[in-house]
């Protein structure tokens, strides 16, 4: 397998922008495992429970939906594909490898931080 494509989607401030930016993160994941690449999509981990905004949360847990779908389909084909979730996304390109190296590791949320400790997650 090839380098991890780490995506760093922004969360849209308008609801309306939702749909372009998830096909957009769609068709750059389509690429990926077509290429055999392995995926992480990192979101701002204060959007999961909506501790920012409703629409934040809606968005962010939408490519949550969306890691799990595309692992579950690719489960025989071997994909793999990851949410890493950080205090304001920021978490670097080799730490973000690191947690999602594990063979047979996807569909999986990674939390980063201490800012859901305690907190019922997704």
């Amino acid at each position: 397998m090839t380098a991890t494509l780490i995506l760093r989607p922004q969360v849209p401030e308008a609801t309306l922008a939702f749909q372009p930016s998830l096909e957009a993160v769609f068709l750059e994941v389509q690429a990926a495992v077509t290429d055999g690449r392995a995926i992480a999509i990192v979101v701002p981990s204060e959007h999961l429970l909506g501790a920012r905004s409703p629409e934040g949360a809606a968005y962010v847990n939408a490519l949550v939906g969306l890691a799990r779908a595309v692992a579950f389909e690719g489960a025989k084909p071997g994909w793999r594909i990851n949410v890493v979730a950080a205090p304001g996304a920021d978490a670097d390109d080799e730490t973000v490898r690191g947690l999602t190296a594990a063979e047979g590791l996807s569909g999986q949320l990674l939390t980063l931080g201490t800012g859901l400790v305690g907190r019922i997650t997704p």
